[in-house]
């Protein structure tokens, strides 16, 4: 059984995106340690999200990112620690990206974790 890091060769960017601490909400904004940043490969792809009913005047829209990363190269798998701890970082565009989920693809039929699905929003330019 194929990764899909096997199955999909010409899909990975390579030295594209990063991954690093983040320390969110401190008292002067949201600080991405830099010296922390360290490249991804990965396998991106896009996903979309809406909350169309909140009420008659409110209603979001998101297009997220969705990267798939190899385990291998991620400063941790602690998903929960992935979502409160690390940011993302588009190098071609400098964009900074929130892990607003973060899921971890095991093979069913040995159970080795063969990627980590990150699934990104925009939150700012760093």
């Amino acid at each position: 059984m194929l990764t899909v890091f096997q199955a999909f060769p010409n899909g990975i960017e390579h030295e594209i995106w990063q991954i690093g601490q983040m320390a969110y909400s401190t008292i002067t904004g949201n600080a991405l340690d830099t010296d922390s940043l360290t490249y991804i490969d990965v396998i991106e792809d896009e996903a979309n999200d809406s909350e169309p009913n909140n009420s008659p005047s409110y209603a979001n829209t998101y297009s997220d990112t969705l990267l798939y990363v190899r385990p291998e190269q991620m400063p941790t798998i602690d998903t929960a620690e992935l979502i409160a701890s690390y940011a993302v970082k588009n190098t071609q565009t400098d964009k900074l990206y929130a892990i607003i989920d973060a899921g971890i693809g095991k093979n069913q039929d040995n159970g080795v974790i063969e990627h980590i699905e990150l699934r990104l929003r925009q939150i700012g330019a760093n």
